[in-house]
């Protein structure tokens, strides 16, 4: 059996396609990401994906010292502030007794705050790389990446993905509301990892591209949150203004034509969470507005509860730390323009 018959063999032992059926405008699938990738796990393609990923953190972890002095700004000054009152109680001291005094204290101060800057961005980067430990590789084997494409990545943030789909040859444009994150971190990060990307604050409702500029268009884990609003302590997106969908209609405007859309968001069928994508509206909400285009209306189906113990498996195994995602998947959809 050669590389790509065992490929199916084990895509379809693990997952059944969803029935989106075709678009005029566009084609359009629906995949439960982790069952998917799972069947991947054992790959030389998925282990390719997930190595050069795990190589971009440890080069993060090579310049944590650099990267405390861009994430410390406002933190640090408060420290340092702390600190020379600390200091100020010395000068009663003998001088040599003031310098091993301070240096101890100096010392103590720095590798206290300078692990606690480091953690900000290597902790955080890591938790965003465990959630899409799936969704990443799952979206590069599915988006037919061929040599420098035109890109764009919406909700970057401080996100790996547009710096690897870089360092494969690509021009990516980056976008976030997150000022910070676009002008000052994700920038330093991306000249760590030696690219060049093209950061941009933008709302992904408002793109200011032109039409038909990018061959693809990725939002990963983005359309759940541009709503997001806390309640009672819950994280929680009631939809009120509709951004999610004027968010696609935005993405397919700058997308050119046979371009590929991808889009993964948060899936559950769990009542009590409240910001996750029900598979209802998935259907309505991301694939509604072109409902008049559909050939037939069927509606995607998954067996949550079929799928639910393996996924909560998967999560348990790979990642225990991460207790907020067990209960939770994530649902890609594909979209190509015509």
């Amino acid at each position: 059996m050669n590389t790509n018959e065992l490929w199916e063999k084990n895509l379809y032992s693990f997952y059944r396609e969803i029935p989106i059926n075709r678009l005029l405008s566009a084609n359009a699938r629906v995949e439960m990401i982790e069952v998917l990738s799972t069947s991947l796990i054992e790959t030389k393609h998925y282990r390719r994906i997930t190595s050069e990923f795990e190589e971009m953190w440890r080069r993060l972890d090579r310049h944590r010292y650099e990267i405390d002095v861009v994430l410390g700004n406002g933190r640090l000054f408060t420290g340092l502030n702390a600190f020379s009152r600390k200091v100020s109680q010395l000068k009663n001291l003998p001088a040599q007794s003031k310098f091993e005094a301070f240096w101890k204290l100096f010392c103590r101060f720095y590798r206290k705050k300078s692990k606690k800057f480091t953690s900000d961005i290597l902790l955080q980067s890591n938790r965003l790389w465990s959630i899409r430990y799936w969704e990443y590789p799952w979206t590069i084997t599915n988006s037919r990446l061929t040599k420098r494409m035109k890109i764009l990545d919406v909700g970057s943030g401080w996100s790996l993905f547009p710096m690897y789909l870089a360092k494969h040859g690509h021009h990516v444009d980056a976008t976030d509301t997150n000022k910070e994150q676009m002008t000052k971190i994700s920038p330093f990060l991306a000249r760590i990892q030696k690219v060049e990307i093209n950061y941009r604050v933008q709302n992904v409702t408002q793109l200011d591209y032109a039409g038909d500029t990018f061959d693809r268009v990725f939002c990963i884990s983005t359309l759940e949150h541009i709503e997001e609003e806390i309640v009672n302590g819950q994280h929680v997106n009631y939809h009120s203004r509709n951004l999610d969908i004027i968010a696609i209609s935005e993405m397919l405007r700058v997308l050119r034509p046979g371009g590929l859309l991808v889009i993964t968001v948060d899936y559950g069928e769990n009542p009590s969470d409240k910001r996750s994508y029900r598979l209802r509206d998935i259907y309505k909400r991301l694939l509604y507005p072109y409902q008049h285009l559909l050939l037939n209306n069927d509606k995607p189906a998954i067996n949550w509860h079929k799928h639910c113990s393996e996924i909560i498996r998967l999560w348990e195994n790979k990642f225990p730390f991460l207790k907020h995602g067990v209960g939770r998947s994530s649902i890609g959809i594909i979209l190509e323009k015509k």
